[in-house]
């Protein structure tokens, strides 16, 4: 095979600014899409890093936040409710719409009955819980009382059949209710 006499002519000038420019562009923008990449990994990883423990768990009920000596489950339940609250598992939009008042004055009778917090939130510590009216010197803190339990909606709904279908969110459910045997925490 005989090699061709044509010779190759140089690209002007203007080409050869153009191509550079490109290879230049493609150099910067090819850095930055891993960048892109390595902080969005990155910050998956910050934000999943709180949650490794029980990832996507929901949060555990109220009453598994309190403790006392020699307390059980029902004991806890029925504080809860004695103290105003308007169901144990403090998951219902009842307990929701409460104040910060509400929900610091049922912490606080909680306290005073022997109960703490797992988590050990120093109420009326921190500035939005000490404007409260319930954390001011001599504010009248609620103590438990077996009728506000008795008589809590929560409790009326799951012993007493007319008052559930008359009352609850969702009346069809009274049916699956065992009004002969309530719930322990609603026994007297």
């Amino acid at each position: 095979m005989k090699r061709s006499n044509i010779t190759r002519k140089p690209l002007p000038s203007s080409v050869l600014v153009n191509l550079k420019a490109e290879e230049k562009v493609k150099k910067q923008t090819r850095y930055p899409k891993k960048l892109e990449n390595l902080l969005f990994l990155v910050l998956v990883g910050i934000l999943t890093s709180g949650c490794s423990e029980k990832m996507f768990q929901p949060p555990p009920p109220d009453f598994l936040e309190w403790i006392a000596p020699n307390s059980s489950i029902v004991d806890v339940k029925k504080k809860l409710l004695e103290c105003g609250m308007p169901e144990p598992s403090g998951k219902s939009p009842e307990y929701q719409q409460l104040g910060r008042n509400a929900q610091v004055s049922i912490s606080l009778c909680m306290v005073n009955a022997g109960f703490s917090d797992k988590d050990e939130y120093p109420l009326c510590k921190y500035e939005k819980d000490r404007v409260l009216p319930v954390c001011a010197s001599g504010a009248e803190i609620p103590t438990p009382d077996i009728n506000r339990r008795l008589n809590s909606h929560y409790c009326r709904t799951k012993s007493n059949y007319q008052y559930c279908k008359q009352n609850a969110r969702f009346p069809e459910l009274c049916d699956k209710n065992d009004y002969v045997n309530p719930r322990p925490e609603c026994l007297p």
